[in-house]
């Protein structure tokens, strides 16, 4: 292998630690953080911690159905943290937490592997901070510093290949395979990569570097099992679930990465702190204070996995199916990967762009608590809306007002799903509806089905007549009252008004009276709760 950056000195790694401390800070800066996806994943981490707890009752209404998802290696790690069976949203943060340290240390691992200035590594700490964390991939984020990890020891097996290390790189690959089959891609693609152009001199014969990729026969027999165990609404089929496929035109795919690399909040300091962070980065990358070993085709080899990651963002769709997202959340691995391709100047000429990163890390760190903490104050007292509602209840919540002042995704729209991470029963929407999740509702025991997948972003399709009776409790979030109208179907009554929460009881009501309510009212006469003038919402 070529000659490797001059190993960091202690004040250095210090240095490194110190930075992934503070920016991993903000993560606990207020109780419900503004992720929108994040309670779903506690919610079926307390699921599985309690699946054996009789008081719980889950497996009366769901079913484990591991065969089907990708996402169990990060539920299961919540759930093993969850050790007494009462803290998933603590035991969630901590995994979290673990996620933002490790990440700029795995970068530093693979930035050693390719020979180059491992102080770069520093650049990656802020790179946690993204659009995909806010809209609550906690699997795909999960499985950014393993992925990085096993490419590094990747590196190190394509050179010189040993039983130890492909032990360890099978249990890698596997474990990115069940966090998130988009980070599996990547590393499928990049080690395959590694075998045509590996950064060092005089490699291996072409044959034996193929060897070297043996390490991969388990994640793809993990991957096999998927395709093969998943039944028709299962798994990959939930690709095919849809027709439709959307690209994004290739002209914004620059607005795009960027987007979904740095613009997590409303206000516009993440975007300022993105454009003086890659202002520093080029400034590092401008340098030239060491010859660079190799020549081109070392330059070319640190390139090779930003290509790769480079080649899925531009033909991998931004949604097949029910998937979305696809294509755009790599744009955070485009980010990572480009930290390899320069060689900066070792000596003194390179530490004030370090010192004015760390200064921006500092800067944004401090920006998104800040936001945290604002869209704390602005989802209110929902303790005081969880405690009206019993173990065990069917609660649906109706988010008229879904916006937020601090980030552009939705983050409140699951923040009900608390009540099942505390006291079990059901929170719909909920993602159990899903035929890749890995808890997944009994058929006799599933909420009614909706026209749209994510009908938690269209509340107006509630309809009292078809759902009412499913559910315990109705939390609605906006002015709105959706059962203004008295349409057909259960009473209800309000029990309390908690800031924009308003929390509905069912009234129970005799046999006798229900019987003669189904009868009085059809399907037809519920306009649903955003119905204009009288008119119904289709």
């Amino acid at each position: 292998m070529g000659p490797t950056a001059a190993a960091t000195p202690r004040a250095a790694r210090l240095f490194l630690v110190a930075s992934a401390l503070i920016n991993a800070a903000p993560l606990w800066a207020a109780k419900y953080l503004p992720f929108t996806d994040l309670p779903e994943h506690v919610a079926a981490a307390a699921t599985l911690r309690h699946w054996f707890d009789p008081a719980w009752r889950d497996p009366q209404t769901y079913v484990l159905a591991f065969g089907k998802s990708q996402y169990l290696a990060y539920h299961v790690a919540v759930a093993l943290l969850d050790v007494d069976g009462q803290h998933a949203d603590l035991a969630n943060r901590i995994v979290l937490t673990a996620v933002a340290v490790a990440l700029p240390f795995a970068m530093r691992s693979l930035l050693r592997a390719y020979g180059t200035d491992e102080r770069l590594a520093l650049f990656a700490c802020p790179l946690f901070w993204c659009r995909p964390l806010v809209i609550g991939f906690l699997p795909y984020m999960a499985a950014l510093p393993v992925l990085l990890f096993a490419l590094a020891l990747a590196v190190h097996q394509v050179r010189a290949p040993t039983r130890r290390r492909a032990l360890g790189l099978a249990a890698l690959a596997v474990l990115v395979f069940y966090l998130h089959v988009s980070a599996y891609a990547v590393l499928v693609l990049v080690a395959m990569a590694l075998t045509v152009l590996p950064p060092f001199p005089d490699p291996a014969p072409p044959r034996r570097r193929l060897a070297s990729l043996a390490w991969l026969v388990p994640s793809l027999m993990a991957l096999g099992a998927w395709l093969v165990l998943s039944d028709q609404e299962g798994g990959p089929a939930l690709l095919t679930s849809e027709t439709a496929v959307r690209y994004v035109p290739q002209a914004r795919l620059g607005i795009f990465f960027a987007a979904w690399t740095h613009d997590l909040w409303v206000s516009h300091l993440d975007e300022y702190l993105a454009v003086a962070f890659w202002l520093l980065f080029l400034w590092l990358g401008a340098q030239r204070g060491v010859a660079e070993p190799g020549g081109a085709r070392a330059v070319a080899a640190r390139f090779a996995p930003f290509a790769c990651v480079l080649f899925l963002y531009l033909v991998v769709p931004f949604k097949v199916g029910a998937g979305a997202m696809l294509n755009v959340r790599l744009g955070v691995l485009l980010a990572l990967f480009v930290l390899l391709v320069p060689r900066p100047d070792p000596g003194p000429a390179s530490r004030w762009p370090f010192l004015l990163a760390v200064v921006m890390l500092v800067m944004g760190a401090t920006n998104a608590a800040f936001q945290i903490r604002g869209s704390q104050r602005e989802l209110g007292d929902l303790d005081a809306v969880i405690a009206q509602i019993p173990p065990g209840a069917r609660v649906l919540s109706l988010h008229f007002e879904r916006d937020s002042a601090y980030t552009h995704s939705a983050p409140w729209v699951h923040v009900l799903a608390h009540h099942r991470t505390r006291r079990g029963g059901v929170a719909s929407m909920s993602f159990s509806e899903m035929s890749h999740w890995p808890i997944q509702y009994r058929p006799e025991a599933r909420p009614p089905r909706k026209s749209v997948m994510f009908w938690d972003f269209e509340p107006c399709l509630f309809r009292n007549s078809e759902d009412g009776d499913y559910y315990d409790f109705v939390v609605s979030r906006g002015v709105r009252d959706p059962f203004a109208l008295a349409p057909p179907g259960p009473k209800w009554r309000e029990l309390s008004s908690v800031g924009l929460f308003r929390v509905f009881a069912k009234i129970a009501e005799p046999e006798a009276e229900l019987r003669a309510r189904r009868d009085q009212g059809t399907r037809l006469d519920d306009l649903g709760p955003c119905a204009p003038e009288g008119r119904a919402v289709p």
